[in-house]
């Protein structure tokens, strides 16, 4: 099938077919090539789009909940505010990606790559995102209630007003990025020994005034401090 057949089959909501159609390329080793598509405001609910490459293609205000986009390709995509409830983007591609006020609750976003990718304001609410690679990707005023982040990279990344709230946290590497937020949003967010021996480090390299309740807190992390893997990564001195 033709990439403006297939392409023009999706905007008419043809999902049955496109979906064999992308099934049988699959089976046999390629992928649809939709990149650069125009689907904006497309109703894609259920679309089976695995491995399809669609770089560079507008899907803003799209419904793609419940689709499977399996390993798909979507690296500078824009979904601004799309619908993505549901949908299975394990191991997908969204380096670079807009998805600025897209929904994503309960989406599996497992082994997802989302370096550099815009999701302010999007809603990731129970969203899957163990070992997801969200490295320097910006998620400023992100819902992030219940998410799962297990083992996610989130160096550089940008959580500012991010709603944390009984998101687990437990072994993601938070190097450099602008840390958990200092408001209720952070409240009840499930971290691991790891996380309180890095938080501990970096208490213990301010500078209290002499004989303040602050440094006494200092003296008893110590300990606890210089358990931190940041000392080994980043060549740093142990607390004295």
């Amino acid at each position: 099938m033709e990439k403006a057949k297939v392409i023009q089959a999706l905007r008419d909501g043809k999902i049955a077919l496109v979906s064999r159609y992308n099934r049988m390329l699959v089976k046999r080793g390629k992928w649809a090539d939709l990149t650069g598509a125009d689907l904006r405001d497309a109703d894609l609910t259920r679309a089976v789009l695995i491995r399809a490459d669609l770089r560079d293609a507008v899907l803003e205000g799209a419904d793609l909940t419940r689709a499977d986009l399996t390993r798909a390709d979507l690296r500078d995509a824009v979904l601004e505010g799309a619908d993505l409830r549901d949908a299975v983007l394990e191991g997908a591609d969204l380096r670079g990606a807009d998805l600025t006020r897209a929904v994503l609750t309960r989406a599996d976003l497992r082994d997802a790559v989302l370096e550099g990718a815009d999701l302010t304001r999007a809603v990731l609410t129970w969203a899957n995102l163990r070992d997801a690679d969200l490295t320097g990707a910006v998620l400023t005023w992100a819902n992030l209630r219940n998410a799962v982040l297990e083992g996610a990279d989130l160096r550089d990344a940008d959580l500012t007003r991010a709603d944390l709230t009984r998101a687990v946290l437990r072994g993601a590497n938070l190097d450099f990025s602008s840390g958990l937020p200092r408001w209720c949003g952070s409240f009840n967010v499930k971290v691991d020994d790891k996380y309180a021996y890095d938080q501990a480090y970096h208490f213990c390299r301010l500078i209290f005034p002499e004989g303040s309740d602050g440094e006494k807190i200092q003296k008893y992390l110590k300990k606890y401090a210089n358990k931190s893997g940041l000392i080994e990564r980043h060549e740093l001195e142990k607390i004295r």
